[in-house]
């Protein structure tokens, strides 16, 4: 025999075991290639070469659950409507433009409270008219701060209760329902 086995009880015994486990590896690969969403699946030579099949495959299980912790990534891009290349390309776009988001936000934390980092995020016209609303008021708001620099803490509270009541209000009325 060319197997190495002994030619006795226990070399066949081993031969046996052998054949048994490599009727159950061609069973499960007959039943693998049944499936039409495996792809590639390696024609049976050597141990190495489905080792190799099972860790790509593991690969992209973990690539895929990455994707899916990113909350809305495929209504951007459709994975299915780009080759690989196309595909890692406009990730690597989305991932530039993500990268400069924590700047900016540090950046408008200066002038800007977190409520209304969210509306501009959210509703982008809301920049502009936040924008304009400062050119416009720009003096009266320099006015107010030397104002209420000026005033006492008993003054200063009511007097931004009533400039709340008065102009923050209606604005922010006015400002959400367009």
């Amino acid at each position: 025999m060319n197997n190495s086995l002994k030619p006795n009880g226990d070399g066949f015994r081993m031969l046996e075991r052998m054949l048994d486990r490599r009727l159950n590896l061609e069973h499960n690969l007959t039943k693998l290639r049944s499936k039409n969403w495996i792809k590639d699946l390696p024609p049976c030579k050597g141990a190495d070469d489905l080792t190799e099949w099972f860790s790509y495959q593991q690969n992209a299980t973990l690539a895929k659950s990455h994707l899916l912790t990113l909350r809305g990534l495929k209504s951007l891009i459709d994975p299915l409507q780009y080759s690989r290349k196309e595909y890692v390309d406009k990730l690597r776009e989305i991932r530039e433009l993500v990268a400069i988001f924590p700047v900016q936000r540090d950046k408008w934390r200066q002038w800007l409270l977190p409520g209304q980092i969210r509306q501009v995020a959210e509703h982008p016209t809301w920049g502009k008219d936040l924008e304009k609303v400062i050119l416009e008021d720009f003096d009266a708001l320099c006015d107010f701060d030397r104002l209420s620099e000026s005033m006492l803490p008993h003054e200063k509270l009511m007097t931004s209760i009533e400039l709340y009541g008065r102009k923050v209000v209606p604005l922010v009325r006015e400002l959400l329902a367009a």
